[in-house]
Parts: C-alpha cells; structure tokens; sequence
C-alpha cells in the first residue's frame, strides 16, 4: 500500500534542471519513509478533492484506501483526477528546525485542465481565490 500526506510546502527552485522543494514535518508518521525513499510523488489536487486533501491531512490511516491511483513510472503513487502531478528523484535531505526539505529533480510531469485546489492561511480556495471551499 502506498504512502502519503499533505504538505502545504512545496516550490519550485529551477526550471534547467527542473526541480522543486518539499517540505515535511519530522513528526509526520510518514517522514521515515519518505526519507528511506529515492522517488516521490507529488499530486496537485483539484477543487473537487478537498476531502482527499482533508484526508492526507490527518495522521495515520489508511490514505488510499478506496481512492483511484496507478503507480508512476518510478513506482510512486499518482492519484487519479488531480489538476497536475510531478515524479521526483530525490537528490538532497535538508534538516530544517521541524522539518525535512527534500529537493527532488522533476523526471515526470503531467498536467490536466482541472482546476487547482489552493491552500492559503488556513483554508481553502478554487484557484481563482474568490471564495474559501472549507
């Protein structure tokens, strides 16, 4: 079974070579394997998912369960209906205070016309921001 959570930490760091940042709290039951791993996903979601993102918020758990994901071309989990998904090669662990930055380099990359869910200051928004979703 795969593994997952939600970071609200993410960015991009270069375009040649393509690469982004994740950051993940030391005490998420699913930092020690995310740190163990050389490739992990990272699935953008739609506004319709804003209970997948409550779900992968919460600790423990059976995350996927009963949700539609295919492995990658590396093998890590990309669920079904996002708004985009990035594959990434772990290159470097950072300790920061909390939190672990993994920088991966981008291998694959895929994006939807769905609309992306936005979090922002404790809420969250469709990608125009108009209104808060929850």
């Amino acid at each position: 079974m795969p593994y997952g959570l939600a970071v609200n930490a993410f960015s991009s760091i270069s375009i040649d070579p393509p690469a982004v940042l994740v950051c993940v709290a030391q005490t998420s039951t699913t930092h020690p394997r995310l740190y163990a791993s050389d490739w992990l996903a990272v699935n953008i979601l739609a506004t319709d998912q804003l209970e997948v993102a409550k779900r992968f918020a919460v600790s423990g758990g059976e995350k996927f369960a009963g949700l539609e994901w295919q492995p990658g071309s590396s093998g890590a989990p990309i669920l079904a209906g996002v708004a985009a998904s990035l594959e990434l090669e772990v290159e470097r662990r950072m300790m920061a205070y909390t939190h672990t930055i993994f920088i991966g380099r981008v291998h694959d990359a895929a994006v939807s016309d769905r609309r992306p869910l936005m979090y922002l200051g404790a809420r969250f928004y469709d990608v125009d921001g108009a209104a808060p979703l929850a």
